[in-house]
């Protein structure tokens, strides 16, 4: 990674983060609002003091990489949690890209630019590398993992079908007829599309199970 290209071109974002903060996350849901869904209950200004914190950490600590890869992996792992997966990174990343270009305006050069689109390359290899040892489950699955609109779009379903007093076994088989997971059960099989399709049962009735607690 170009260390001084990175450190430089971050000191004009330490002049004033939470402007840089808040303009990311205007530009994340503007560029794609299906994950407005995801910050619901979330205090989009402590979200935005995260994101800056987690930022100085990585540009302060770029010359001192085994305890930045054990800071990537720790975050990857504990974003797993979130609910964050592959998509959401290029998400954040081209987001990430673009609040740059626009405040660093001429200063944002080719060299820059490639700079930060290596780092971005690296620091994402790395979480997800802890976001698969955080959860070993996703290791059977990871070419497979649903895009970010598909896992909405089957817990939406899963939901909706709950909530209509559906069995779960009774959603498996929804969910197995539909058009995603026919096509995702031609490459695995059906016991591991099964499986995936439990995994993203769970993960709509904990998110379900929150907004009951959060709203009550």
């Amino acid at each position: 990674m170009k260390i001084d290209v990175l450190q430089t071109s971050f000191d004009r974002v330490r002049v004033n983060s939470s402007n840089f903060a808040a303009l990311f996350y205007e530009n994340l849901f503007l560029d794609y609002p299906e994950v407005k869904s995801l910050f619901t209950n979330t205090d989009i200004k402590k979200q935005e003091e995260k994101l800056i914190t987690a930022l100085v950490m990585i540009i302060d600590n770029l010359c001192n990489f085994p305890y930045l890869e054990n800071l990537l992996k720790n975050l990857g792992e504990r974003h797993v949690k979130y609910g964050v997966g592959v998509t959401h990174y290029e998400m954040l990343g081209k987001t990430l890209l673009k609040t740059l270009e626009y405040y660093l305006g001429q200063d944002w050069t080719l060299e820059v630019k490639y700079a930060w689109q290596d780092a971005y390359h690296k620091i994402t290899k790395l979480m997800l590398q802890g976001a698969r040892e955080q959860n070993p489950w996703e290791n059977n699955f990871f070419p497979y993992l649903p895009s970010l609109f598909e896992k909405l779009r089957a817990e939406a379903i899963a939901q909706k079908a709950l909530r209509e007093g559906d069995s779960v076994t009774l959603v498996k088989e929804k969910l197995m007829a539909d058009y995603y997971f026919q096509n995702v059960t031609e490459k695995i099989g059906k016991e591991k599309t099964l499986k995936l399709i439990s995994h993203l049962i769970d993960e709509a009735m904990e998110r379900e199970d929150h907004y009951n607690s959060v709203k009550s």
